[in-house]
């Protein structure tokens, strides 16, 4: 009896500081994100009020869409739209656990602090990075109240 009681032991202590280890919510750091990435899936919808107004999935290399971002170690980064990589949008970067947070620049230098772009983290490896953007709104357009949503599910791989 005492055996059964001492791998009941056991396994209450693996479920209790093993397991919590093994989270999908561990922090990141800024060297994980760091390099080119290449965006190879998305998925995502808007809603107006509750309804569905435009919805997509798809896989980006076989319907020739080319986007990516890239993260640089001076805390900037920008977005480019063809194969070239051209930096197209600049931005300023940060990490917080799993969250990050793009601050775009305006044409003026200055940045537009204002509204910042917040991505969710929900998958990091030394080659692939799943990110979501959510936007939930309200607005009120000519006295009437439209709630807004936007969610975007993108699967980048590293490119550089």
């Amino acid at each position: 009896m005492k055996t059964k009681s001492n791998c009941c032991r056991l396994v209450l202590l693996f479920i209790l500081f093993a397991l919590p280890s093994c989270k999908e919510n561990d922090d990141v750091s800024m060297s994980d994100i760091v390099g080119t990435w290449r965006l190879i899936a998305e998925e995502g919808y808007e809603k107006k009020n509750g309804e569905i107004i435009d919805q997509w999935s798809e896989n980006c290399s076989e319907v020739g869409h080319v986007w990516g971002l890239g993260f640089k170690k001076d805390g900037m980064a920008f977005d480019y739209h063809d194969e070239d990589m051209e930096e197209n949008d600049v931005m300023k970067w940060t990490l917080k656990g799993r969250e990050i947070t793009l601050v775009y620049r305006l044409d003026n230098g200055s940045y537009y602090e204002e509204e910042p772009t917040l991505m969710k983290i929900l998958h990091l490896d030394s080659s692939k990075l799943v990110i979501e953007e959510k936007i939930i709104e309200e607005r009120n357009s000519k006295g009437e109240i439209i709630r807004y949503e936007m969610y975007d599910k993108m699967t980048l791989k590293k490119i550089e």
